[in-house]
């Protein structure tokens, strides 16, 4: 589980000016919509990741898989 959240934030600010990492695993993270709305974000400003895995952490809520797709579209 993440405890510190806004961790998070610096992970949107890496991600939206990543050049050089291309896979990253945040699998079992205990993710939040507030965490995947930060990805999401960073996301949508990268164009050099290319493999995201998100596995084993409760995506049940359909606002977390939009802020996720949001970021890849």
């Amino acid at each position: 589980m993440i405890e510190n959240p806004e961790k998070f934030d610096q992970l949107e600010k890496f991600l939206s000016m990543n050049k050089s990492c291309q896979t990253l695993n945040l699998h079992g993270c205990g993710l939040s919509k507030l965490h995947l709305f930060h990805i999401g974000d960073g996301l949508s400003k990268n164009s050099a990741l290319v493999k995201l895995s998100l596995g084993d952490n409760n995506l049940s809520d359909p606002l977390c898989i939009k802020y996720t797709t949001d970021g890849l579209l």
